[in-house]
């Protein structure tokens, strides 16, 4: 169409259909009036400027292009002939102008092609966004939006708010009974009462756009359900709010439902603070949070196109934004890296165009983000074939599709390509890719302790109270030395016990041999045996309290855990009270994720920082153990003890189990160290050489090794 323009300026062109409407238009700065052009036949609005206002006027009969620049710049010097190609471009994409018999013939045809050839990716792309219409609900509003603007008079929003706002600032004195209430709401019984407060809400805010619609006086055409990749959401078709000229009852419009769900949420909060248990608690918990929930989350979102996105739109006052902002980036795209000069005229400049290419960039990230959050759910809870075709899906449709409709448009434009362009994006392309897949030097951190090859734990063999203990927390040790002692009076008092049976039973022993006949030969049997398991209860619970004394098995340091035990406290069996290390060992253990295990090498050099202390330490990495562990003794590493390795749960006494594997890596101080105290822990810093992009594939194919092997 833009060839046929450049070739036949003087071969006139249909004037403009009649049945077209115009409305004036307040956009962006409230000094800058424009026009919004309605399209009955295709129900499609569209704004225009000032320029493309006059044009239009021009319109009134044919005219060639050459002609209608001489009549428009008579009017207006400032029309150039770019503006006049540009609105005619316009005009007969979008077949606004009267029919011509070849003209119009070819460009229904040209339609056609294109949406056949673009019908396999609508396909694709309503899996992510589709709508169902349902109700038109026009009349029902008009018979109704008294009663709803009494309700919702000055002073009654007045009043509203103010029970809002105060039920909001004391949710700031419930936060932690809030928190706790959220915990147990998150079972089956909870998610049903959500999803039903979550229908509540959303016809309340489906109604408030309407009702604010309707008394600014716009036709409301249809309430419907719309699905973002197959999660249900309801909309308000409100399409001929483009006619209102006034930008505020546009944002009316956009935050009634936002500032509806506000309103109920803050006076919920109210009856949640302060009403007893019972079902009216119950009820307004659900109400505020999800109304919480649902505005910053979803309604609230300007990367998504629901109210936050409209909102945005009408207070920028830039018309489809999100497809504008991917045209800038698109334009942008082809003039730095390919000398492209497009036809494209943006009349947006400064701060906002800047804004609209951060917005097109945090869009598609968030986009991206949300898709992958959604199909990890799918694979993960559902099903996994599933949930790789939505992967394979969504890689086609957010950056193989559109980066192979970009590659088609520039070797289309190749003839008008910069060779200085191609050559500098060519070279910033190897260079990407070389930090790409080249390996550079990398810092891994690791947490880490300071222990010893030859370390015993030290814990209480026997329950009992403590005697007497060494409480300086660190103290040297020699093999067999005392570290503490326990005293178990029950063991005592058994003892006792069992040694006036065993006193007994001799007694009657004695009775029955002075007595002796054939008669007594079993009774005397029976206690011979009575005797003996008496004696091996007081055996074993001499045993007993022999362990009550614990000693230190080697020649080392000795660290107690917990500092503040002391004589009088009582231990159970199995509980750990230190830890003995051998000083001839000293090494340090860190320990890493499986992913940067094959990374590191035996000898590779280690910087070690230790917790509050500015010191850096050198070391050798000495060994690293193909194993990994994920049962685990008492550790400072943990973080029940304040380390940084998180327990899934308690497996038995001084035993856990980790959320994940980690592999054990040895390291060999370089020198002794007088502040390489045992038991201390830091961050051993080791230099690696990886790529990102080996580091990613390797990744990918380890998981689908993992997730589909038989």
């Amino acid at each position: 169409m833009n060839s046929n323009i450049n070739e036949n300026k003087k071969k006139p062109f249909e004037p403009l259909r009649r049945d077209l409407q115009l409305f004036k238009d307040k956009k962006g700065n409230d000094r800058v009036k424009g026009w919004v052009l309605f399209d009955p036949v295709a129900d499609k609005y569209f704004h225009i400027g000032g320029k493309e206002h006059l044009i239009l006027s021009l319109l009134n009969r044919s005219y060639t292009a050459e002609d209608l620049f001489e009549k428009a710049g008579s009017l207006d010097n400032t029309i150039k002939e770019t503006d006049i190609k540009s609105t005619i471009i316009f005009l007969q994409n979008n077949n606004l102008l009267q029919a011509s018999h070849l003209m119009t013939e070819g460009k229904l045809m040209q339609d056609k092609s294109l949406k056949q050839a673009g019908y396999f990716n609508r396909i694709l792309h309503s899996y992510l966004f589709f709508r169902i219409p349902i109700w038109k609900p026009d009349k029902f509003l008009s018979n109704t939006l008294s009663i709803v603007k009494m309700l919702c008079s000055k002073w009654m929003m007045i009043i509203f708010t103010s029970i809002a706002l105060c039920g909001y600032i004391s949710l700031i004195v419930h936060w932690n009974k809030f928190e706790i209430t959220i915990v147990e709401s998150l079972n089956y019984s909870g998610m049903i009462r959500y999803g039903v407060t979550i229908i509540f809400l959303k016809i309340i805010h489906e109604f408030a756009h309407a009702y604010a619609a309707k008394s600014c006086g716009v036709r409301v055409r249809r309430f419907g359900i719309g699905f973002i990749v197959f999660f249900p959401r309801f909309f308000t078709n409100l399409t001929d709010s483009w006619r209102l000229g006034d930008k505020k009852s546009k944002l009316m419009i956009d935050a009634a439902g936002i500032l509806v769900e506000l309103m109920l949420g803050g006076i919920a909060i109210l009856f949640w603070a302060y009403s007893g248990p019972g079902i009216i608690k119950i009820i307004a918990y659900y109400i505020f949070a999800v109304s919480i929930i649902n505005t910053v989350l979803v309604n609230g979102n300007p990367f998504i196109r629901y109210d936050g996105y409209y909102l945005l739109m009408d207070s920028l006052g830039i018309d489809n934004l999100q497809q504008k902002s991917r045209v800038l980036i698109s334009k942008i795209f082809r003039e730095l890296f390919f000398g492209i000069k497009t036809n494209i005229q943006f009349k947006i400049h400064g701060p906002q165009k800047y804004l609209l290419i951060l917005y097109g960039v945090s869009a598609f990230i968030y986009k991206i983000f949300l898709y992958t959050g959604i199909i990890l759910i799918v694979y993960y809870k559902f099903t996994k074939v599933i949930g790789v075709f939505l992967v394979a899906l969504e890689v086609y449709l957010l950056i193989l599709g559109p980066l192979y409709k970009e590659i088609k448009i520039i070797l289309k434009l190749k003839k008008k390509t910069e060779r200085k362009n191609i050559i500098i994006t060519f070279v910033i392309f190897v260079i990407c890719m070389s930090i790409f897949f080249i390996p550079l030097p990398w810092t891994v951190s690791l947490p880490c302790v300071i222990a010893s090859k030859n370390d015993k734990m030290i814990y209480a063999k026997e329950a009992g109270f403590i005697q007497n203990i060494n409480t300086e927390g660190v103290m040297n040790v020699k093999k067999g030395e005392q570290l503490f002692k326990l005293d178990n009076p029950f063991l005592k008092y058994e003892n006792r016990l069992l040694n006036v049976k065993l006193n007994v039973l001799m007694t009657e022993l004695d009775w029955l041999r002075a007595l002796f006949n054939s008669n007594r030969k079993e009774s005397i049997k029976s206690k011979i045996q009575q005797i003996m398991h008496i004696k091996n209860r007081i055996y074993e619970n001499v045993r007993k309290q022999n362990l009550l004394t614990v000693k230190s098995p080697i020649d080392g340091t000795f660290i107690l855990f917990d500092w503040y035990l002391k004589a009088g406290k009582w231990l159970n069996k199995g509980v750990s009270i230190g830890q003995v290390y051998s000083n001839k060992s000293k090494v340090v253990y860190a320990y890493t994720e499986e992913h940067y295990l094959d990374s590191f090498k035996e000898g590779g050099k280690v910087k070690i920082y230790l917790k509050d202390n500015m010191q850096v330490f050198y070391g050798t990495i000495l060994s690293i153990n193909p194993v990994p562990v994920k049962e685990w003794h008492l550790s400072p590493l943990l973080d029940i003890a304040g380390g940084d390795l998180h327990v899934l749960k308690k497996s038995g006494f001084n035993s856990y189990i980790l959320k994940k594997y980690f592999y054990q890596i040895t390291i060999k101080p370089s020198m002794e160290y007088k502040a390489l105290r045992f038991s201390r822990t830091g961050v051993a810093h080791i230099r690696e050489f990886s790529s990102v992009g080996l580091n990613f594939i390797r990744t990918v194919i380890s998981t689908i090794q993992r997730e589909f092997s038989f």
